[in-house]
């Protein structure tokens, strides 16, 4: 028997059914993929004629750094989409206790710990990676929240190595491919070409200060393209950051990187330090070999400051190849470059090279096994050296 009530709810359906075929609804999905890399690694550090350090044992993220990332998009129409991205490293880098990434400081900042910052799960912090809100209009996409800074694209994508392995300074240099707070735009202009550029801002201002609290403000500039054989990336960025805030409290952590904290005073800068970047990336495919080649430079100076105490400047070039024989591929890479460390305005030699083996076994799952070395001038005949050799497996899902 057909009631009123049920009728009505035909009628329902019916209209819901209507407006979803002609896209009166917004389409929407939500995805989740990741990488998982593990295995076994050996990484030895000795700073000058200080002891040297070694740590072995199954480690993660030798080859990719193990991840989750979480990605919504809502087709909103007209061409327009919307959505927002979360992603989380799975664990924390062994690596950071042997100093394989160039810190903003230079070499002096090598850390020798054994303790490390551990590599489990419950280390993992919800999009200490990517965390942004996504718009998309035709050839223009904009990205807003915390995610790469816009050197990194070029610092890593144009890498032989494809890697974490130590040895790659342009690669594994922590200023040119860190993660900030920023406002990504990016024009699809066509024919391989994309255009973008970058603002950063954390300020905070008092009303009576003498200054203003600023943290990696600025803003980057990038060009990439990739078409056939060829792909090449150039990329500039400025920012500036002072110690203007102070924390008035022990309990209040990271106050420089909270845009909206009420807790800590603004006063003086004692030091106002703007770091500077350029990086250049190519490759070329002659199939079955690849080559790489790349150059950057890094500088940190201390406007507020007549000796080199809060400053330091580096560069450095890499060139590479792969040679893929069917499902796998060789891959070696050779770094040089000088580096002025903190307190110095004197170059010290800056060397690295990495090399190794990856083989598909799917197009999810590979195996690989590599090594690398790193070396940092620390004084006219000093010098800090961190070495590593790893295998593993990697799947991505």
């Amino acid at each position: 028997v057909q009631t009123l009530e049920n009728l009505e709810m035909k009628k329902t359906l019916v209209a819901i059914a209507a407006l979803a075929a002609t896209g009166a609804f917004a389409q929407s999905s939500v995805t989740m993929s990741g990488v998982v890399d593990a295995g076994y690694s050996v990484f030895s550090a000795q700073n000058g004629t200080a002891a040297k350090v070694t740590q072995s044992g199954i480690g993660y993220s030798n080859n990719d750094t193990s991840r989750f990332q979480i990605k919504a998009v809502e087709d909103i129409g007209s061409g327009i989409k919307a959505g927002a991205t979360i992603e989380s490293t799975l664990m924390s880098n062994p690596r950071s206790n042997f100093g394989d990434a160039t810190k903003a400081t230079g070499a002096t900042t090598t850390n020798f710990d054994l303790v490390g910052r551990g590599q489990t799960v419950d280390a993992t912090k919800l999009g200490d990676r990517i965390l942004t809100a996504d718009l998309t209009m035709g050839n223009h996409t904009i990205n807003a929240g915390n995610q790469a800074i816009i050197t990194r694209s070029v610092a890593v994508g144009f890498q032989a190595d494809g890697s974490n392995f130590i040895g790659n300074l342009v690669g594994n240099d922590a200023n040119t491919t860190t993660r900030i707070p920023a406002i990504n735009y990016t024009f699809n202009a066509g024919h391989g070409l994309n255009l973008s550029a970058a603002y950063m801002n954390n300020t905070k201002k008092n009303s009576t200060a003498a200054d203003t609290s600023k943290t990696g403000n600025g803003y980057g500039l990038k060009a990439e393209y990739a078409n056939g054989p060829w792909a090449a990336g150039a990329v500039v960025s400025k920012q500036t950051t002072n110690d203007a805030l102070t924390a008035t409290a022990v309990a209040t952590t990271k106050l420089t990187t909270q845009l909206l904290s009420p807790v800590g005073t603004v006063g003086t800068a004692a030091k106002n330090v703007e770091l500077t970047m350029a990086v250049l990336g190519v490759s070329y495919d002659f199939a079955p070999v690849k080559v790489y080649g790349q150059y950057a430079t890094v500088e940190n100076k201390d406007t507020l400051s007549t000796t080199y105490a809060n400053s330091d400047k580096r560069h450095a070039m890499s060139a590479g190849a792969r040679y893929a024989i069917g499902d796998s591929y060789l891959f070696a890479q050779v770094s040089t470059g000088k580096n002025q460390i903190t307190g110095t305005n004197t170059d010290r030699d800056w060397k690295g090279y990495s090399l190794g083996y990856k083989h598909y076994l799917s197009k999810r799952t590979l195996a690989y096994v590599g090594a690398g070395k790193a070396e940092f001038g620390t004084g006219a005949t000093t010098k800090s050296t961190v070495k590593e050799t790893a295998f593993g497996l990697q799947h991505n899902f």
